[in-house]
């Protein structure tokens, strides 16, 4: 999770390309942030939760933007923990998106419902697989995560 959210920052153009498909458009982002676990407060039931990634960004037009993410390798997709990211996105005031990124077929497929974007694995490594500075950094990245992934992977992915 670290170092995806290492890449974003560092890598020029990932960022922008990740916040991108997560809106749907292009978009330059001349500020951003991007923080992991970082402690965010339930305005339901007042609990502290811990999504996997936020992205804060203002765009070129002046627009601020969020992106919160929830990243899963082997435990299952809960809907509720998704529902509360919702509520934290919608009480920051801007047109925040909700992401999902999976290993399994279940999990994106449960996570398909209440989110604005879910992928797997590798379509998250196909896109910064688009970033145009290939930095040693990223291919690094890119090399060990798609074979970890390979590895947990098994042929059902294509979603319906």
């Amino acid at each position: 999770m670290t170092l995806v959210a290492h890449i974003l920052r560092v890598v020029p153009g990932a960022c922008e390309g990740w916040v991108s498909k997560m809106y749907g458009r292009s978009l330059i982002l001349p500020e951003f942030s991007v923080s992991t676990r970082s402690s965010e407060l339930d305005p339901l039931s007042g609990a502290v939760i811990f999504p996997d990634l936020r992205i804060d960004a203002t765009t070129a037009d002046g627009e601020s933007i969020v992106v919160l993410a929830e990243h899963k390798w082997d435990s299952p997709c809960r809907v509720d923990q998704l529902q509360n990211y919702r509520r934290i996105g919608e009480r920051t005031g801007t047109k925040a998106r909700l992401a999902f990124v999976g290993a399994r077929r279940d999990q994106v497929l449960s996570a398909k419902e209440c989110v604005d974007v879910s992928l797997f694995w590798e379509n998250a490594y196909e896109l910064l697989e688009s970033v145009a500075d290939q930095s040693e950094v990223l291919e690094d990245f890119l090399r060990s995560e798609k074979g970890v992934s390979q590895q947990i992977l098994t042929a059902d992915h294509v979603l319906p």
